[in-house]
């Protein structure tokens, strides 16, 4: 890569001015080649624009005209010439002032490098283990691993790699739409990387919608994701586990209706979405990185440790 290139900072935010600002110093701070820093407002707030023209008259304003959830990412993708994007949300913030040259140091230590995931970090600067999604222990946070997640709102993409395997989907709105690039991105030879070097805060900034939407996506889009991408009887067995965790979640938080509903619509959807197993060969390497995750019970154990969402 040629990092001439430079990286840009992009920005993901609908209607949160006050956790932006926050987001935006972290941007600022950065040291390295910054080619720019981009704002995505999935609200296309015409007084969001004027208050980052008279605070942060540097960064550059990209509007959506509807509520993409991660069609906003891909705007930031299509929009920059940088090699690479790092994704923060407007409720994260990015630690110290060196993120961004160690970001271009393991995209240059690595060719194959498609996404690095960062640390994240409660506001006391804890591990914060309810964004935990990683197929380790959060024990293993201090450890760098090969992952397949990708962490939408707290990593950086390798641009080129991300618009070869078609970006994210549009239809997964919100939640797992970070796996289902990672899955095709692995199919397509590269590689996912957690690092604990690079480090966020994440605030999770309140929103009313955020539970019913959390109950609703994430059943649905899983369902969705191993009809796609698995053999059929690994995703019958995926289905079968994920859909009995999200009803034992979505029962003791309260939002058996909205876990239903995405049951529901799941199914109905099957017939939009084209099978595409995974080859063989990412097939096995998803089998070796899946192989250190915790136990179901383990799994549970940590859900009902944390405060419902």
């Amino acid at each position: 890569m040629d990092m001439a290139d430079g990286v840009t900072i992009a920005v993901l935010t609908y209607k949160r001015p006050d956790y932006l600002e926050g987001a935006l110093a972290s941007a600022c701070r950065q040291s390295g080649d910054v080619r720019e820093i981009l704002v995505v407002d999935n609200a296309a707030d015409k007084e969001l624009q004027l208050w980052l023209g008279e605070r942060f008259p540097g960064v550059r304003y990209l509007p959506m005209h509807y509520n993409g959830g991660c069609d906003g990412r891909n705007l930031a993708l299509r929009e920059t010439t940088s090699e690479i994007v790092i994704n923060i949300d407007d409720d994260v913030e990015l630690v110290g002032t060196n993120c961004v040259n160690r970001v271009s140091q393991a995209f240059d230590d690595d060719p194959k490098l498609a996404c690095l995931d960062f640390k994240i970090l409660d506001p006391q600067y804890r591990v914060r283990q309810r964004d935990w999604c990683h197929p380790r222990p959060v024990t293993d946070a201090s450890q760098q691993f090969e992952s397949y997640f990708i962490l939408e709102g707290e990593s950086a993409l390798r641009r080129e790699a991300a618009l070869r395997v078609g970006s994210y989907s549009s239809k997964f709105f919100l939640y797992h739409e970070g796996l289902d690039l990672a899955l095709r991105l692995i199919d397509d030879g590269w590689r996912i990387i957690y690092t604990p070097e690079i480090a966020v805060v994440h605030h999770v900034a309140p929103d009313v919608r955020r539970a019913s939407r959390f109950y609703y996506c994430s059943v649905r889009n899983g369902i969705w994701i191993a009809y796609q991408y698995l053999p059929f009887t690994s995703a019958v067995a995926d289905v079968f586990e994920h859909v009995a965790k999200m009803t034992f979640f979505s029962v003791r938080a309260g939002q058996f209706g909205a876990h239903l509903k995405g049951c529901v619509d799941a199914v109905r959807g099957l017939s939009s979405i084209q099978r595409r197993p995974l080859h063989e060969e990412a097939l096995q390497r998803l089998k070796a990185i899946r192989a250190q995750r915790p136990a179901l019970s383990a799994r549970v154990h940590r859900h009902l440790a944390q405060q419902i969402l």
